[in-house]
């Protein structure tokens, strides 16, 4: 099938809006943490085809690199690009970037490396660091230097708040109470603000309300539809009382696990009163699927809607318009999300971990999501970025993600082709210039396709592969960062480059 029946003459439209970006691309650093490395000079030989006209949806004759993921050819010399630069602790560029972890931890101290690496700007904090209604009453308020020292390092943070069922309980006079006290202290705004006016982005009404009960997070929603009605008067009155405090704050309902006839049921339940800022749901998934499917449970019962569903549930109970954010989703290496159920999932490996990681991001980034949170990439289980004491393939992945896109206009997205023929190719802007991301759906043992991809009247470009080279990441040098990816630059013709495009995602830039 030709692939310029399917991308480009479908939408023809958005092609030409490619074809009229004019001018030579002027070149930008990748944004990485400062004095970490120059890059080297590398030459490549890979397989790439430059012409107008020459891209069909054929499998391509060309062989995958098995440690680079690209195909050979026969590439030019890349110049050294300039010194990186360094990320700067900037809440307004972190309000603006999609790139979030969920993670546990009492002090910034102890990641404080790994968070400089990974370069995220979002943080999202749940289990002992979220804020509990009762162990605020107990305790008092235990997680503040927490919170300010995130703040003070420019993170952005997006807390969940475990209020029980004050509905059930004729306490919702008192739990409005503490929900605006909960916001004046965390709003940032200098009046009866914590010790170093920490401020909190976004808070999460509840956690994963229709999902049985947790040893962690001691909730009083089991999953059933009789509650939803007590869950809709809570949401309602966080969301009034919060905005009492700060219009600024934004709320969020509680993060969805994955029934979305509960999560209707609460909709149905406000009948259009917006009583959240954003809608909220968690995606796990083994590594083929990245929100663009819905994927069964680890019970083998219930099914995680895709995002499409997602939306369409909201649109049909008039809640189109509201802004979704993903507070937890993760794919695995090994053979478990969580360290239990071993036996029970496939195995899948670094590699396939790393490909799904960038696809999930892209996918959701370009499709109405503002906020994406990997769960716990520096935990212990198959679905955290680190095996111990070493990277994984997916940790290295994380950083060239956001070494190329922080900054990046994901709102503007345009999405060239959506899977026509299992080839995504999102067309950004990135401080003016563009910059593509393609693949091909599937994993490595497909191949490639040839894809052209129209650029315009444009300079020189740099194809640049997502994933690192190698199998496991514990076999690879850190401090060789800059080698580890595959990297080449092409000259389009006549407005046009055609690339053979596999599982592995490429960036396209300047």
């Amino acid at each position: 099938m030709d692939l310029n029946q399917i991308c480009f003459g479908q939408k023809k439209k958005k092609l030409t809006d490619v074809s009229a970006l004019s001018g030579p691309g002027k070149r930008h650093s990748s944004r990485r943490r400062e004095n970490r490395f120059l890059w080297v000079v590398l030459i490549f030989s890979l397989l790439l085809l430059v012409a107008v006209g020459c891209g069909g949806g054929g499998s391509s004759s060309s062989q995958i690199d098995d440690e680079a993921g690209l195909p050979n050819i026969d590439g030019e010399e890349v110049p050294p690009s300039p010194d990186d630069e360094a990320i700067p602790s900037d809440p307004e560029v972190a309000a603006d970037s999609p790139f979030g972890v969920a993670e546990h931890f009492n002090t910034l101290a102890t990641v404080a490396t790994q968070a400089d690496e990974l370069g995220f700007r979002a943080i999202r904090l749940a289990g002992p660091q979220a804020i509990a209604w009762d162990r605020v009453q107990q305790d008092g308020w235990t997680n503040d230097a927490l919170y300010a020292e995130l703040t003070a390092a420019g993170y952005e943070l997006s807390v969940v708040v475990l209020g029980g069922n004050p509905a059930a309980t004729g306490t919702l006079t008192e739990y409005a109470e503490f929900i605006t006290e909960l916001v004046e202290r965390y709003d940032g705004d200098g009046t009866d603000d914590a010790p170093g006016s920490p401020r909190i982005a976004i808070i999460e009404i509840d956690n994963e309300p229709d999902l049985y009960e947790g040893p962690q997070e001691q909730t009083p929603w089991h999953g059933e539809l009789s509650e939803t009605s007590d869950y809709a008067a809570v949401l309602q009155t966080a969301y009034a009382a919060a905005k009492v405090a700060s219009p600024d704050m934004q709320v969020a309902i509680a993060g969805m696990g994955f029934d979305v006839d509960y999560y209707g049921a609460i909709l149905a339940a406000l009948a259009g009163e917006t009583a959240f800022d954003l809608f909220n749901f968690h995606y796990y998934s083994p590594e083929d699927k990245y929100f663009q499917l819905g994927v069964p449970m680890i019970n083998g019962i219930d099914t995680s809607p895709s995002l499409a569903e997602v939306q369409a549930m909201l649109a049909a109970v008039g809640y189109a318009d509201f802004p979704i954010i993903i507070t937890e989703t993760a794919t695995y290496s090994g053979t478990s999300f969580f360290g239990t159920g071993g036996g029970d999932l496939p195995v899948q490996t670094e590699r396939e971990q790393a490909i799904s990681l960038v696809r999930r991001y892209l996918y959701a980034a370009t499709r109405g999501v503002s906020r994406i949170f990997w769960f716990q990439p520096l935990g212990e289980a198959g679905n955290a970025l680190v095996n111990g004491a070493q990277r994984k393939l997916a940790y290295y992945t994380y950083m060239r993600m956001v070494d190329e896109l922080d900054g990046v206009d994901f709102a503007g997205a345009q999405i060239v082709c959506d899977g026509d023929d299992g080839i995504y190719i999102h067309k950004l802007i990135r401080d003016g210039d563009p910059v593509w991301v393609l693949w091909r759906d599937g994993d490595e043992s497909l191949g490639t396709m040839n894809v052209p991809v129209a650029v315009g009247d444009i300079g020189p470009l740099r194809a640049i592969t997502s994933v690192p080279s190698g199998t496991v990441g514990g076999d690879l040098d850190f401090g060789s960062y800059a080698d580890l990816f595959v990297e080449l630059e092409v000259t389009p013709v006549a407005g046009e480059v055609t690339l053979a495009v596999g599982a592995v995602p490429i960036y396209l830039r300047p």
